[in-house]
């Protein structure tokens, strides 16, 4: 292979892997700033890349000519575009106007609009090795341009480095360290040597691109850059898996037609049914074995949480004391997990103080009132990193900004990354704390959908808990109360022993429902709960469509009585709607009031639509 077609396949795989970078980019941007302007720094690499390889290998003299202004584009945008770049990743924290971004865009801008005249390129001479350029007047003021307004887009990296934190700052990193280096070697050989009439190793310029893509492939890997990890491993998996097939069926071409009678038409035949045969065969296999080996790569951390979910439903089902509750929750969400510390704070006598941690060594400490209250206010699991991006947003005079602001600092001081509340009854009942993973990855949706299956269990498991020592508690009194107490102390303890059979009952069933993800099956464990677990003949689970703003049937309990029921109706009972409106039925107007509502006849419930006399 010689050194030219090397080079070619080289910069082929550069151009290739910019351009599908950027198309990936700008289709998941969302109107994401950040995303757009880096989709558009990687769209004019992969420009750059495309037009100096065609002024090397196209000899058309006019063609040249026109391309060798062409290829200037990339260089005139590149350094304008990592500056933008650079003021707003991974957070806008400055903030800059609109007159900012205007000032900074208006020399290169003129410097497009010169492009066509001769103050660039005068004149161009073909040569064996490429295109040799004959510069013009602007060339130093072109290069002057190119040097400051990197330089100037890594001091802005550099001066927001030391104001981030965790993960922001290692994706900055890996992403700038990745441009500098390519940029100091494309800048020496497209730029610097050229000026001393040196141009033909302009191809190493093209080719340290390699280095930004590694810098940014391990960005993406280890760092969650931008959130492009599941297409990037997809995309590896499915180029590996074309490499393999063509592979294979260009080895079948060399070997098996030669063993069967050389490059004839019947010998060709043959070889492609016998390659076809053996790719449908394998295809699959080989598939999944790719699949395990990107996933190792991209996703060798990869949780396995409707294992967790059940472990971790058993360990609260299991344990009665609060402290003991807390700790077991703790020390095994930071085990499966991977996170450096897990700690769980209660209420205690006004203030919410630490209970139990997944480290031994945690002190005693409380949560501040604005954190606590800030939780009231928005009950919901909170990640700083994504309030970070939140607060951007936001004008820094506004109540919100300064609400989030100090959330985030209160946050920054217990090393908090995220924060789930855990609310009873409209009552925060504690509050879970976890820090960094050690991976360094962020938390995603999936650690969401996880904690939000897990919280009602672990809600129920505290109010269980807290019960339990309220009995306890109850129990010692009673020993030193009177025996003209006895009396309120039988009807205190009934109560007690209604609510523990409500809460081991609603225990029994939550466990039950932990066990899977899917909710038509949730639905249904529930509904069967209703005649298992609290006793009744059965249950119907409604629910809301908001979009016709009806209500639908959605599980029914399956047993002999209601099967026989049901078989009455003369269509399906998930096919009724029940219009939300005022007066309608009581099983409607419990939705709209949120009461209970109660009655010895079902047709109030379900007629209409169901006809009375059917009921």
């Amino acid at each position: 292979m010689t050194v030219f077609n090397l080079n070619t396949i080289i910069s082929s795989l550069v151009f290739l892997t910019c351009l599908l970078l950027a198309i990936y980019i700008f289709y998941n941007s969302k109107k994401n700033k950040i995303r757009v302007v880096f989709g558009a720094f990687v769209l004019v690499i992969a420009f750059w890349i495309l037009t100096t390889y065609l002024v090397d290998v196209i000899k058309d003299y006019k063609t040249v000519l026109f391309l060798s202004k062409v290829v200037f584009i990339g260089p005139i945008l590149m350094p304008v575009l990592l500056l933008h770049f650079s003021f707003i990743f991974p957070l806008d924290i400055n903030k800059l106007s609109y007159k900012t971004y205007v000032y900074i865009y208006i020399l290169p801008l003129v410097l497009l609009l010169l492009l066509p005249t001769k103050l660039f390129v005068q004149e161009v001479q073909i040569q064996a090795w490429g295109t040799n350029f004959i510069y013009g007047i602007l060339q130093p003021i072109f290069s002057a341009y190119f040097v400051c307004f990197i330089l100037a887009a890594f001091i802005s990296s550099i001066l927001k480095y030391k104001h981030l934190t965790n993960i922001n700052k290692l994706q900055i990193k890996y992403v700038f360290v990745g441009v500098f280096i390519s940029f100091i070697i494309a800048a020496g050989t497209n730029i610097i040597l050229p000026i001393f009439n040196i141009q033909q190793f302009s191809y190493i310029g093209v080719q340290s691109i390699i280095i930004f893509i590694s810098f940014s492939f391990y960005a993406v890997v280890k760092y969650r850059l931008m959130n492009i990890r599941l297409v990037l491993s997809r995309s590896i998996l499915y180029g590996l898996l074309v490499a393999t097939v063509a592979a294979f069926f260009a080895l079948s071409v060399l070997v098996v037609g030669e063993m069967i009678g050389g490059n004839t038409r019947n010998s060709k035949i043959i070889t492609y049914i016998f390659s076809s045969f053996i790719v449908v065969i394998f295809l699959d296999p080989v598939k999944r074995t790719w699949a395990r080996a990107t996933d190792n790569i991209f996703y060798k951390d990869k949780i396995d949480y409707q294992a967790l979910l059940q472990e971790t439903g058993n360990a609260v089902s299991r344990e009665i004391d609060l402290f003991k509750l807390s700790r077991s929750v703790c020390l095994l969400l930071a085990k499966r997990l991977k996170i450096k510390q897990v700690s769980v704070f209660v209420p205690t006598n006004g203030q919410y103080d630490l209970l139990a941690s997944s480290d031994d060594k945690q002190k005693n400490f409380s949560l501040s009132n604005f954190f606590v209250e800030y939780l009231k206010k928005n009950p919901e699991i909170l990640i700083v990193e994504e309030l970070l991006h939140n607060q951007s947003e936001y004008d820094s005079n506004s109540d919100i900004y300064r609400q989030i602001d100090g959330f985030i600092k209160d946050a920054e001081i217990i090393s908090a990354e995220m924060v789930v509340p855990i609310f009873e009854s409209g009552k925060l009942t504690a509050v879970f704390v976890f820090k960094a993973k050690y991976s360094g990855d962020l938390y995603d949706q999936n650690d969401i959908n996880f904690l939000k299956v897990l919280i009602p269990q672990i809600a129920t498991a505290i109010e269980k808990s807290k019960l339990y020592e309220e009995v306890e508690k109850f129990n010692l009194e009673l020993k030193q109360k009177v025996e003209d107490r006895t009396k309120s102390l039988k009807e205190a303890n009934l109560a007690l022993e209604d609510r523990n059979r409500f809460l081991t009952t609603t225990q029994a069933v939550t466990t039950m429902v932990s066990r899977t993800l899917d909710l038509k099956k949730v639905n249904q464990m529930i509904a069967d709960a209703i005649e298992d677990k609290l006793g009744y003949v059965g249950g119907i689970l409604s629910f809301v469509d908001e979009e016709k703003n009806v209500m639908r049937v959605g599980a029914i309990t399956a047993n002999k009585s209601t099967i026989e029921a049901m078989s009455l109706l003369p269509k399906e009972p998930r096919e009724y709607e029940s219009k939300l409106e005022e007066g309608f039925n009581l099983g409607v107007q419990s939705v709209l009031t949120g009461k209970i509502n109660f009655s010895d006849k079902m047709s109030d419930f379900f007629s209409p639509p169901v006809d009375k006399k059917i009921i």
